[in-house]
């Protein structure tokens, strides 16, 4: 069976991004990904952090892209552990899903790994 490729300019991308303990480092990869040439798109966080910091920090600067569902946040009770986590991310994602590092978010680079992972979803027997 034949898994038909979403349009180019419809197919939601959502980056999936894991967290812990680190809401320092979360804003660049955050404004990273709203900064991307390519607009439908989805930021999923997933955070095992043992307290309330990232929760607060989203909250009080993203609270714009959160009431858009622009930004999906879920603060994981118990902690998942790293594995988990990030497949638990895969799982609550919309669409094609791209796993994200503030190391790894370039502009552009959503188009770029959408439309890799678009070719290879069309190819697929």
């Amino acid at each position: 069976m034949s898994i038909p490729a979403p349009s180019a300019e419809s197919a939601k991308v959502s980056i999936c991004v894991p967290t812990c303990n680190r809401p320092e480092l979360i804003a660049e990869c955050i404004d990273s990904c709203l900064a991307q040439t390519y607009g439908n798109l989805e930021i999923v966080i997933g955070d095992d952090s043992s307290d309330a910091r990232t929760e607060q920090f989203l909250a009080s600067r993203y609270q714009e892209a959160l009431n858009e569902r622009r930004i999906r946040y879920v603060r994981n009770q118990p902690p998942l552990g790293q594995a988990r986590n990030v497949a638990s991310l895969f799982e609550r994602a919309r669409r094609l899903s791209c796993p994200c590092m503030p190391e790894t978010v370039r502009r552009g680079w959503v188009l770029r790994s959408r439309s890799v992972i678009c070719s290879r979803i069309a190819s697929r027997p």
